[in-house]
């Protein structure tokens, strides 16, 4: 159990260990993953390197400087000499979408795409809740247009 206002590595440790054995994957479309050997990932997506976002609606309980983020892990894991592309494409909220041409050149040099996308932390949690379920900005927009270029990939 957490007690404390700083975790102890011990209790870290056992939340982790938590996370790993509760994730699930709903739907695994032709064997998408895990991720096969690739010489070049690209990483789409606003919350590929925002950690504090990742942290949803516990934000005020959660320390950003201690969550990976998605590149992080990716870069931490990939096989050696794999190539890690990081391109935003959009904002979390608004219409925003310069980055998406970097976005879509990364995924058309890609072997495989990851998309990351979703809220930022304040969208979600007590009197915060969003009457959408769609995703924030231009995130749709993003999602849409690097499906269709990664296909077959």
């Amino acid at each position: 159990a957490l007690s404390g206002a700083a975790p102890t590595s011990d209790q870290l440790a056992l939340c982790h260990e938590a996370a790993l054995r509760s994730a699930v994957l709903l739907k695994n479309d032709a064997a998408a993953l895990p991720l096969r050997v690739a010489r070049r990932v690209a990483l789409i997506g606003p919350l590929a390197e925002n950690g504090g976002a990742l942290l949803g609606s516990w934000a005020q309980q959660g320390r950003a400087e201690e969550t990976q983020t998605l590149a992080a892990a990716l870069r931490e894991r990939l096989p050696a000499g794999t190539e890690l592309v990081v391109a935003s494409g959009c904002a979390i909220e608004g219409a925003d979408t310069a980055g998406l041409p970097s976005a879509l050149a990364a995924v058309a040099a890609a072997d495989a795409v990851v998309v990351c996308a979703g809220e930022a932390a304040t969208m979600s949690g007590e009197n915060a809740s969003r009457a959408s379920l769609r995703l924030p900005g231009g995130q749709e927009e993003l999602l849409l247009r690097v499906a269709a270029a990664a296909q077959g990939k």
